[in-house]
């Protein structure tokens, strides 16, 4: 089962259980959350006790009786409530038991929403929680390759650990447990088409209420898979719809993790750009060969900074008044990373001046990814598959 994959973060959310009262697990729809509660943390925490909100009667009995619900279950170290999003009346309950004993390892609760946009829940939990968000795998943990932090620190010895035929099939299929892994072509499609449809079609309603819309939001996510710059503004301008109607959707999507929100950089221009939750979504939507390395690249760079504490908490991109773009710009420990993708194997080195503009301004280090390792002028090149 590709679930049974030795997901990165499960140390820190070990750690994490055993040091917070209540422990908060997030990420996009089937992205292993249940299976890790479910079947990995029980070897760690044998008192632990599974439940779930997509149970009908669970949702009822909870709703009515929170207290009571979780009083029942207090024999369980700890309680992992699955979906918990969707009985909020849990939340103050979870509170009130908190504050009666503050021990650790008390809650797990899991969700396909971010709960910090909820605000009764968000004063709920402030000041009790500890949060981790769960990913798509990533290309090292498909293939079940250890993480290995100093890949974003680009030593001069550092090697690839894969190959260039497994960086493609991994742009091809994704990292989403249950569908990366399928190796019929069309039934994988298929898997991934459903995954859309239950996006635009159902999960946008049960998260907004009366603010989605359909038809919109899956215009944007065909947009924002295709677009040169995957914003706000530009989506809006597209699609001939206001842009407040449009970040509106935006917003959505970001709260169901269905799409990750990369920031400008404070030095250089544009907005906020957005894209798509898992590389093998973003192929299946119409994205170009340069998008699927983008939208690989801050997965990567997400899931790194999930997990390691030496990296900042925040990415970003930098791009100029006139255009040129640097797609990722990370800071790693002491040092600071400006990375510029190039998706041809032909290098332009016109591709390369917006890494020493970028250098004199900010004595940031300037890195290329490419097909091949080399060097032009002050730019080392590092081939893509260097940061798996």
């Amino acid at each position: 089962m590709p679930h049974n994959r030795e997901r990165h973060i499960l140390p820190l959310i070990i750690k994490r259980i055993k040091s917070s009262p209540v422990t908060t697990i997030h990420g996009a729809r089937q992205t292993g959350k249940s299976f890790l509660v479910r079947e990995l943390l029980k070897k760690n925490f044998p008192l632990l006790s599974y439940k779930t909100f997509d149970s009908t009667s669970e949702q009822r009995f909870a709703r009515s009786n929170p207290e009571t619900y979780l009083r029942t279950l207090q024999e369980a170290r700890p309680l992992a409530i699955d979906e918990a999003q969707k009985v909020p009346e849990i939340f103050d309950a979870v509170k009130l038991l908190v504050d009666e004993s503050r021990e650790s390892s008390q809650f797990i609760l899991t969700g396909s929403t971010e709960f910090s946009h909820r605000t009764r829940i968000r004063e709920s939990l402030t000041g009790r929680m500890t949060s981790v968000r769960i990913f798509p795998f990533s290309l090292s943990e498909s293939m079940q390759i250890k993480h290995e932090p100093k890949r974003w620190e680009f030593g001069a010895k550092l090697m690839p650990r894969i190959t260039r035929k497994d960086l493609l099939r991994y742009l091809a299929r994704g990292g989403m447990p249950g569908i990366f892994s399928v190796r019929d072509e069309e039934t994988r499609e298929q898997y991934i088409d459903d995954w859309l449809e239950l996006t635009w079609g159902r999960d946008i309603h049960q998260t907004s209420r009366n603010g989605g819309d359909s038809s919109l939001c899956r215009d944007i996510l065909f947009s924002l898979a295709s677009v040169d710059v995957p914003d706000a503004g530009i989506i809006a301008k597209l699609l001939k719809f206001s842009t407040r109607a449009v970040q509106k959707q935006i917003d959505i999507l970001e709260t169901l993790f269905v799409i990750n929100r990369i920031r400008p950089h404070k030095l250089g221009a544009g907005k906020d750009r957005y894209f798509i939750c898992d590389v093998g979504f973003a192929k299946k939507l119409g994205a170009s060969f340069e998008r699927q390395l983008q939208t690989w690249l801050y997965q990567e760079a997400l899931v790194s900074l999930n997990l390691s504490p030496k990296l900042s908490n925040t990415i970003s991109y930098y791009v100029t008044s006139r255009g040129s773009v640097i797609d990722l710009v990370i800071k790693h420990v002491d040092k600071e990373f400006a990375i510029k993708l190039l998706s041809s194997e032909a290098i332009d080195k016109r591709e390369l001046l917006v890494l020493s503009a970028f250098n004199n301004k900010s004595k940031i280090k300037p890195i290329a990814l490419g097909a091949t390792r080399g060097k032009v002028n002050d730019v080392e090149i590092f081939p893509w598959e260097i940061i798996a």
